[in-house]
């Protein structure tokens, strides 16, 4: 039986990344297809994703079938997904999962061959934003651009009225990460909870990975994601909670976690994603009310850093 195209080609955008997917089968087995243009195709994401899936973790990592690095294009197992929920049960076998890849990329010699791309910034200053085209007042993002870069001038503003100077701490830990590990790349079977997309894998510092994580949970949004995230403030509160306990009960990384949340504040603060797309990246790829919604985010996760920093921080370093 030869394959059987179940849908034709779609468009999937992943925070900038986009890509083409569909479904097909071949002897009554379902398969899921992705494609990249030439750009955007990231092959050590999937040397870095077939070296991890014999890690003893409770996430499953998504399975690649088959890959054809000369046309961009790469066969992943299928996962009929199901709705869930993060609880507190799932919190812990994130955080748990996430440490145990961390300490795997820090010490395996797996990983050191594949020679992961470093991202060298330390997103400690505000070139990227003074050198960001805005274009004109009544264009479609000269608003956000404005807004987006008024916030951030002001954070780092108060920050450095308290001593304190933006970047990551280079001391940090700085290792192979997935780079997008949040519940939207989580997916579950109705069984197990699934590890997927690594399109943006890099080598970069570890403390931005679990922040991310965190403050992807713990922002209320008042939408009906928020229910999928663990329901209600309090609640939500305990899952970061448990996955923060977690994550330290098992990492054997140096991490210090007093600057673990400023270092994503920086990084949110003087990176200009994803106001960097121009009309001529745009076209045909991510629409331009998409690139507004992912910039409100951005804004919204730096402000509600900024404003709880303290609390967080200290929550951080229990």
């Amino acid at each position: 039986m030869g394959i059987e195209y179940l849908q034709k080609s779609k468009s999937m955008k992943q925070g900038g990344q986009v890509s083409n997917f569909k479904f097909i089968e071949e002897k009554g087995i379902k398969y899921f297809v992705k494609s990249w243009d030439a750009k955007r195709y990231n092959p050590y994401s999937l040397l870095f994703q077939e070296a991890m899936l014999d890690l003893d973790i409770p996430l499953k990592i998504n399975k690649i079938v088959s890959k054809d690095d000369s046309n961009w294009e790469v066969t992943f197992e299928y996962i009929s997904e199901k709705p869930w929920n993060l609880d507190i049960t799932k919190a812990r076998m994130i955080g748990e999962s996430m440490a145990k890849i961390h300490n795997w990329a820090a010490t395996s010699k797996k990983v050191k061959v594949l020679k992961i791309p470093e991202k060298e910034s330390l997103y400690d200053n505000m070139d990227d934003w003074y050198n960001l085209e805005m274009g004109r007042f009544g264009d479609n993002l000269f608003e956000s651009k404005l807004s987006g870069k008024a916030l951030r001038n002001a954070i780092v503003k108060s920050l450095e009225d308290e001593g304190i100077k933006i970047g990551v701490n280079p001391n940090q830990p700085k290792i192979a990460t997935h780079r997008d590990f949040k519940k939207h790349n989580i997916i579950s079977d109705g069984k197990d909870l699934h590890l997927i997309d690594f399109d943006f894998t890099s080598t970069e510092y570890v403390s931005l990975e679990i922040m991310a994580f965190l403050t992807d949970c713990i922002i209320e949004r008042n939408e009906p994601i928020d229910e999928e995230m663990g329901g209600s403030r309090e609640n939500r509160a305990k899952i970061c909670i448990e996955f923060l306990l977690a994550y330290k009960r098992h990492s054997k990384l140096d991490i210090i976690w007093e600057s673990v949340l400023y270092d994503y504040l920086s990084y949110l603060c003087s990176n200009t994603f994803p106001f960097y797309f121009n009309g001529a990246k745009l076209k045909g790829h991510i629409k331009e009310e998409d690139i507004k919604s992912m910039g409100q985010w951005r804004s919204v996760m730096a402000n509600h850093l900024f404003e709880n920093r303290k609390k967080l921080t200290k929550v951080l370093t229990l």
